[in-house]
Formats: structure tokens, C-alpha cells, sequence
């Protein structure tokens, strides 16, 4: 149960620097 919050976090990170490389990419303005 200690690892639950940890990884949720860390998935949530992911996502959202994944979001914002996405982003960039295509030329819209980052998410955060």
C-alpha cells in the first residue's frame, strides 16, 4: 500500500511531461 501513491504519482508525471513533449511537438503550447 506504501507504493500505491508513489506510483500514481510517478504515472501521473509521466503523462503529463508526455503531454506536454507532445505538445511541443505539434506546435501547440504546453499543457502545464
Amino acid at each position: 500500500m506504501f507504493f500505491l501513491p508513489v506510483t500514481a504519482g510517478n504515472v501521473a508525471k509521466y503523462l503529463i511531461d508526455y503531454a506536454d513533449k507532445l505538445a511541443i511537438s505539434t506546435g501547440l503550447p504546453p499543457l502545464s
